[in-house]
């Protein structure tokens, strides 16, 4: 990365990149970095804590010039193809190493994972699998018996390879609703059914033959009933503990947190005078926005889903490159309620390098002067403006995202740090209605905003225009 910005920097054109940076699927995350830094200013951990807290913020200052270069580069499709081919390989090594576990290189104790962890290897055969269905189904409209042949083959290798030889539990998850978009993008109606019930068929025959995808789903439960009715500490039990303790110190510091890197400090306080397991001082609370509101509170939580839904709109539309941003940050955000994948190095790089890359891509072939109009609430683009025109209209679709995320995420933290509220509802219940709590808010408020940004369209461009 440090070559590549070398490479860069002297390509760079101020004015192109200020452009570019002014996007809010550009200007977000450099927000959130430059709050992480700010937040060194009222921290109360050594330097060695605020290098610590601050190194995992750190990537999302380079995703600003990765949408800025693939705006200008012609070979995004060549990163994805890279990508698709080095997981393919480590497929092929997975499934030798499974068979002849003494060929493995790394220090990974799963059985089949070669290198690194079978978490981070899940996380990348999902994204194939993913980005596979979608060309294997263009492949079979347009009858390319060899691409759909070579399509199926590969589908076929990562998908056994997930239910066999490894496969993490959070991909549970967002394999349902990554299928679910899958289809409602990609098939019609009644393909999709057809293409659902036979995921179903292949999932029961997967319980019923794959003895790892079954031990997954029954520690799960198992963790569920032993946390529920003992004292010992499992891994659900664990993140339930995090979670109480990040919420007790987010009612400490509710508006900008505790500062940077100082999650280590919350849970080794936490932590003291406990026994076992439960004596563990951890930094990562398994959760990314509670990792983040811990730190800078309210403030951070809502840069954090102002990010998220910037980047879930840069992604909806209709080409290939948009499937592979929207399934990019579906993943992530559905993976990251139950671990902190933004600040994890492998996830983190992995979420950076795919936005950065199809979202510089998407940038690059939009019309620069044209305002970009969700397509279901307005019939047909106005005439073409000048930048000026085209900048405003874009922050009225991208910028009113980020306002009712903060009216959203502002009633999730009222409800989920209410003493009284965490009195009567379980661990489950309390995720489950603050987080639709906040939903609602922001659908509610979604029309409202809506309307808002139509009148400033006829106030921009004129009454005829409709």
């Amino acid at each position: 990365m440090a070559l590549w910005l070398v490479v860069l920097i002297p390509t760079i054109d101020p004015e192109e990149l200020k452009k570019s940076f002014l996007r809010p699927a550009s200007f977000l995350p450099a927000v959130l970095f430059a709050l992480a830094v700010l937040g060194l200013l009222w921290t109360d951990v050594d330097r060695t804590g605020m290098l610590q807290g601050l190194g995992p913020v750190a990537k999302f200052a380079v995703l600003p010039l990765l949408i800025y270069h693939f705006q200008r580069s012609q070979r995004a499709e060549w990163t994805f193809i890279a990508f698709l081919v080095s997981c393919s390989a480590l497929m092929v090594f997975s499934w030798f190493v499974y068979f002849a576990p003494g060929l493995k290189i790394g220090t990974a104790e799963a059985p089949g994972v070669p290198v690194r962890n079978y978490i981070d290897q899940t996380q990348e055969f999902a994204l194939c699998v993913f980005a596979l269905l979608p060309v294997l189904a263009n492949s079979l409209r347009k009858r390319q018996v060899m691409a759909a042949l070579g399509c199926t083959v590969l589908l076929a290798g990562f998908a056994s390879n997930l239910a066999i030889v490894a496969v993490a539990r959070t991909a549970l998850l967002y394999f349902p609703p990554l299928l679910l978009l899958f289809a409602w993008k990609y098939l019609g109606r009644k393909t999709a059914i057809l293409f659902l019930c036979g995921v179903v068929g292949l999932v029961v025959l997967g319980f019923s033959t794959s003895t790892n995808l079954r031990q997954r789903v029954e520690l799960s439960i198992r963790d569920y009933e032993v946390e529920r009715h003992t004292d010992l500490a499992t891994s659900q039990g664990l993140r339930f503990f995090y979670w109480r303790t990040s919420f007790q110190a987010i009612v400490q510091a509710p508006v900008f947190g505790h500062g940077t890197g100082s999650t280590k400090t919350v849970f080794a306080d936490a932590a003291k005078g406990k026994e076992g397991e439960w004596a563990n001082a951890v930094r990562n609370p398994h959760n990314q926005i509670l990792y983040v509101a811990v730190q800078w509170g309210l403030v951070g939580a809502i840069l954090l889903f102002a990010m998220w839904y910037a980047h879930l709109l840069l992604f909806f539309g209709r080409s290939f490159t948009h499937w592979i941003g929207l399934m990019v940050v579906t993943q992530n955000i559905l993976s990251s309620l139950v671990n902190s994948h933004l600040f994890d190095f492998h996830e983190g790089w992995l979420y950076v390098l795919g936005v950065g890359v199809a979202g510089g891509a998407i940038t690059g072939l939009s019309t620069r002067h044209v305002p970009i109009i969700h397509p279901r609430r307005f019939s047909r683009p106005p005439p073409t403006a000048g930048y000026a025109g085209s900048y405003f209209t874009d922050w009225l679709e991208g910028a009113n995202r980020p306002i009712q995320t903060a009216l959203a995420v502002s009633v999730i933290f009222v409800i989920s740090t209410s003493n009284i509220y965490w009195r009567w509802a379980n661990d489950w219940i309390a995720v489950a209605l603050a987080l639709g709590a906040g939903w609602c808010v922001m659908a509610a408020v979604t029309k409202l905003f809506e309307r808002r940004a139509y009148r400033a369209m006829r106030k921009e461009f004129g009454r005829d225009w409709s």
